[in-house]
């Protein structure tokens, strides 16, 4: 999967939250899916 269908996805699914925490989880999804062991550094350096 894209990360732009990812991240839509991610937005549908979670309607119960803010708008601005849909879209920031929306790009750490994707980055966490990219990482074999995720750590909060990865997933900072992880491509969107």
């Amino acid at each position: 999967m894209k990360t732009n269908e990812i991240s839509e996805i991610v937005v549908a699914l979670c309607s119960c939250l803010r708008l601005s925490q849909a879209k920031t989880l929306s790009r750490l999804v994707p980055a966490a899916m990219a990482t074999s062991r995720a750590s909060l550094a990865q997933l900072g350096r992880a491509p969107a």
